[in-house]
């Protein structure tokens, strides 16, 4: 049945890249994730608090649903190909639907799909997303866990598939590992998401890792951490190890790449393939979900940050403390597979005036409280969302590299505390995002 106190008022705002409504937040704060939202893929945000569920459109409409008492485990999704999608929801034993539409009922019909011989005992305390319904090998199913195995069915409840769980943990697929991720719009493979949002904070706070061998005495390996990126976003076995200088923090890059095989880490002989370090001025800005390609080839770019030292004179102590800000420079080397390297020169270069006060938080990495790089309008090149001051965003969107000036800049409300979910909204790959203020969620809508 409709919550009342959930039917909430939702502004909408405008500007040359985004489309934005302005939801105000609840003092118990929502789980946050997107899924489709109508038979044309297009995504909806949906807000998650107890067993009470919201899903804003673009539109500017909010459903609510309240999800029956019992329910563990649900997926928002459509059961036939071009249908409209519909929550599954896992209650026990017992799987069924129910319509989107069912918001605008006062009681809600949930429609049986079928039952499980040997269910999980307490999936979970509460409802929460996971990645049921699926395709596996052209067939679309639902993937549901039985005690020692996970079964993948049809709608119907008909077996097709079971996967031992010790197959599931194994399995270099992440295909099959359904209740691990959840968050996104498009489905690469079953029970794999395009994309999967961030937590609370902001974006970029980690640095990836990947297992690094080191030989010892004996023929033994000691592993160790050492960080690389994809250097493609179709072919994430080939990698590029980083590191930074110690007293300048400017970004050293091992190349060439080296290929590993599967999850296996790399030995110490391997590793000497890799050669000397490239340096290349600025710190790397890593989002550990994305790797950003500005010119759309298909290979991952650097972006990096750099701020001048304040010197010791006293007009340069003044300057600071009158203005209060400093400057930020980004910029973005693109990779040339030709040379198979990173241009040396940059293809952008953006001088910033950011408070000074930001910097004291650039142990995470960086200095912006929040920023983004992803595709905001379609073009298959990453485009670049950083904040101006603690109440607005610019947004460069790419064209043959950013201008020096934004594209776009959005002023808010009230202050900005983090990006709390991103997805990819419609087909054409638009990418949109949630950012949570003082008071209020604001739903960033790329313009279509």
């Amino acid at each position: 049945m409709i919550s009342a106190s959930y039917l909430l008022t939702v502004l909408a705002l405008s500007s040359n890249a985004f489309d934005v409504q302005t939801v105000p937040a609840e003092e118990a704060k929502p789980y946050l994730f997107y899924a489709q939202g109508d038979a044309q893929a297009n995504a909806a945000v949906c807000a998650l608090t107890g067993n009470t569920l919201v899903i804003y459109s673009r539109s500017g409409d909010a459903k609510t649903l309240a999800l029956p008492d019992g329910v563990g485990a649900f997926d928002i999704a459509p059961l036939e190909d071009g249908g409209a999608p519909r929550l599954v929801c896992l209650r026990g034993s017992q799987v069924f639907a129910i319509p989107l539409d069912a918001a605008s009922a006062q009681r809600i019909e949930p429609v049986p799909l079928f039952e499980i011989e040997k269910p999980v005992p307490g999936i979970s305390a509460r409802p929460f997303p996971h990645v049921m319904v699926v395709m596996d090998e052209g067939r679309r199913g639902i993937m549901v866990p039985v005690q020692g195995a996970e079964e993948f069915r049809g709608t119907s409840g008909e077996l097709l598939k079971t996967y031992p769980s010790a197959q599931i943990e194994d399995a270099d697929d992440a295909g099959v590992r359904v209740f691990a991720s959840l968050r996104g719009l498009t489905r690469l493979s079953p029970g794999e998401l395009a994309y999967q949002i961030s937590g609370m904070g902001p974006i970029g706070s980690g640095l990836p890792e990947n297992l690094t061998a080191e030989r010892s005495e004996g023929g033994h390996h000691t592993y160790i951490y050492e960080p690389e990126f994809p250097l493609s976003r179709t072919d994430v076995t080939l990698r590029v190890g980083y590191d930074y200088h110690p007293a300048t923090w400017d970004t050293l890059l091992k190349m060439p790449m080296v290929v590993p095989k599967g999850n296996a880490p790399l030995a110490v002989d391997e590793q000497e393939k890799k050669g000397p370090a490239r340096r290349y001025p600025g710190t790397l800005m890593v989002d550990p979900e994305y790797s950003p390609d500005f010119n759309g080839d298909g290979y991952t770019d650097l972006l990096l940050w750099s701020s001048p030292k304040p010197g010791i004179s006293i007009d340069s102590l003044i300057r600071t403390a009158v203005g209060n800000t400093w400057p930020v420079r980004i910029t973005i080397h693109l990779y040339s597979p030709d040379k198979k390297r990173f241009e040396p020169a940059p293809m952008t270069s953006i001088t910033l005036q950011i408070p000074v006060f930001w910097f004291v938080d650039v142990g995470k990495g960086h200095p912006f409280p929040l920023w983004l790089a992803r595709d905001f309008d379609g073009d298959t090149k990453t485009d670049l969302l950083l904040p101006a001051s603690d109440s607005s965003l610019s947004v460069w969107l790419a064209v043959d590299g950013f201008k020096a000036a934004p594209s776009d800049t959005l002023s808010f409300l009230e202050p900005l505390q983090g990006i709390v979910a991103s997805s990819e909204t419609d087909a054409k790959g638009r990418t949109g995002l949630v950012i949570q203020g003082q008071n209020r969620l604001f739903i960033l809508w790329p313009k279509q």
